[in-house]
């Protein structure tokens, strides 16, 4: 009876060493230099036309396929922005600039060829500098102060393909869910003060595989 449980056992850790092996050959081979790329866009508020506001950016990421239809990616914020509270709309109005610079990660699933869906959670860090404005005479006090803010970007996107199906321009819409007061993708509203609503941001940029560019 012994000698049988002693052979279960070492047949049972034989096949469990396989199959941890197997996992890790499939990770491996998920992470290899053929199934990965590099990307960059750039974030823009384009919903506040003719308004005192400014959001640009930058987004450089670098991920992997895991499947045809599923990408994952670690990706680098930087960016700027700035505010302006009309003083004449609230007697005493306020300027907002703010730098930030954060971390992320981004997953897009591709239901079809040229659409997908996004998920990116960050963590960013807002330095910013708030500054009085006066209608009237005054003397304007800047505050500077830091912030570290959570972030969950979800929306939707589309992409046009080059060289191969996975080398291509794309565009997302995306929306900060988690709608935090200190939130860098919130737009300034008179009635609100500096906590306005969440707005849409757009980001476009480039996917460009690896072995695309040994090619070149």
């Amino acid at each position: 009876m012994k000698k049988i449980l002693i052979f279960s056992l070492i047949v049972l850790g034989l096949n469990v060493a396989k199959a941890q092996d197997k996992e890790v050959e499939e990770v491996k081979k998920v992470l290899s230099k053929e199934n990965a790329f590099i990307s960059g866009s750039a974030t823009l508020n384009v919903f506040n036309v003719g308004k005192t506001a400014l959001l640009i950016g930058i987004n450089p990421m670098y991920g992997y396929y895991i499947k045809d239809w599923l990408d994952v990616a670690g990706v680098v914020n930087l960016q700027y922005n700035s505010f302006e509270l009309d003083p004449v709309a609230l007697q005493n109005g306020r300027q907002k600039k703010s730098t930030m610079f954060g971390v992320g990660a981004s997953s897009r699933l591709y239901p079809v060829k040229f659409l997908y869906l996004q998920v990116q959670p960050e963590l960013n860090a807002i330095f910013a500098k708030e500054t009085p404005i006066f209608s009237g005479s005054g003397t304007a006090v800047s505050t500077k102060y830091t912030n570290i803010v959570p972030s969950l970007l979800v929306g939707a996107g589309m992409k046009r393909g080059f060289t191969t199906g996975k080398t291509f321009a794309w565009a997302s819409i995306l929306f900060d869910v988690l709608a935090n007061a200190n939130s860098p993708y919130r737009n300034i509203s008179i009635t609100q003060g500096l906590s306005g609503d969440v707005i849409p941001i757009l980001r476009f940029g480039f996917n460009i595989m690896l072995t695309d560019l040994k090619k070149k």
